[in-house]
């Protein structure tokens, strides 16, 4: 029997898993995840800061993105997780004599997006370690992402400083999380991190030019200050994990977001007019400072060669 011409139709099973998650009664779901969650405790990230002056696990390693380098790379380790993944479950056996069984846990990063800024990867209070089955589901979720999000910020009293500090979600006084008792988490820490204005932010936006927010402004500027939504998350496929997320964060001043400086109209995202010329001049000034550097390692290696 030859082949026949049929018109078929393909389903994306991510595509749908979203949509049905959506749907659902959220709370059930929240208090699967907080009920599994495992992050560390604070005395161990105390004790952790004062022995090393530092939260970060592995301080010269960042997210790898699909064109970065593999392995370590002028000095920074381009990673896909196995660092911190391996040095929490190591810092957790060693001062709380918990262990792992294979293949059960992996890590999350509770600010997703913050996560390919070397500051932020491998920081204590931005690591939670949750069973394989649920991973995908904070990929998926605002609502688990905000509720881990809260619950980091509730232990350690610390965010990155580039976002907003979370918002108590709705529903959070009835959420049950883990219980151990290796693992103490009575103790909350007020880190006093300072929430940044605005100014401050873009600033830091500006300078951190491998975080997805530096590259959704300079797509903006590139293309006079807006673009449709469709095209802007396209463009971001390489830079974030889910762009949509990313641009909604920048389009909101509320808690677990970065702070407002877009807007969406009708499937158009654009700089708020205040905003437009402080950005244009700050990522210009990124962009020279990119050249300079740039053309200093092509006279340095070409010193090299000679």
């Amino acid at each position: 029997m030859g082949k026949q011409d049929l018109n078929v139709a393909e389903l994306n099973g991510q595509t749908i898993f979203r949509d049905n998650l959506n749907r659902c009664d959220m709370l059930p779901v929240l208090q699967l995840v907080a009920g599994s969650a495992v992050f560390c405790p604070v005395d161990v990230y105390l004790s952790f800061k004062a022995e090393n002056g530092t939260c970060l696990l592995a301080p010269d390693a960042q997210r790898r993105r699909m064109n970065d380098p593999k392995g370590k790379y002028n000095g920074i380790r381009y990673d896909d997780n196995t660092y911190p993944n391996t040095r929490l479950k190591t810092l957790l056996k060693r001062h709380c004599g918990i262990t792992f069984a294979n293949g059960t846990f992996n890590l999350c990063h509770v600010w997703q997006e913050a996560a390919y800024e070397r500051e932020y990867f491998s920081a204590i209070p931005n690591l939670v370690l949750l069973p394989c089955e649920l991973t995908q589901l904070v990929d998926c979720s605002r609502e688990i992402c905000d509720l881990l999000a809260f619950r980091a910020y509730e232990l350690y009293g610390w965010y990155p400083e580039t976002m907003l500090p979370p918002a108590k979600p709705e529903g959070y006084e009835q959420i049950t999380w883990l219980s151990h008792p290796r693992l103490d988490y009575t103790a909350g820490c007020a880190d006093g991190t300072a929430k940044n204005d605005l100014k401050t932010r873009v600033q830091l936006w500006a300078r951190q030019t491998n975080s997805p927010v530096h590259k959704v402004i300079r797509l903006l500027l590139d293309h006079g200050g807006a673009m449709e939504l469709e095209a802007l998350c396209a463009g971001l496929l390489d830079y974030s994990r889910n762009p949509l997320w990313t641009v909604e964060s920048l389009c909101a001043e509320k808690g677990n977001h970065y702070g407002k400086v877009l807007e969406m109209d009708a499937g158009t995202v654009r700089i708020l007019e205040k905003y437009l010329p402080a950005m244009t001049r700050l990522w210009e000034n990124t962009k020279k400072r990119e050249l300079r550097a740039a053309e200093t390692d092509i006279e340095e290696e070409q010193k090299s060669n000679i």
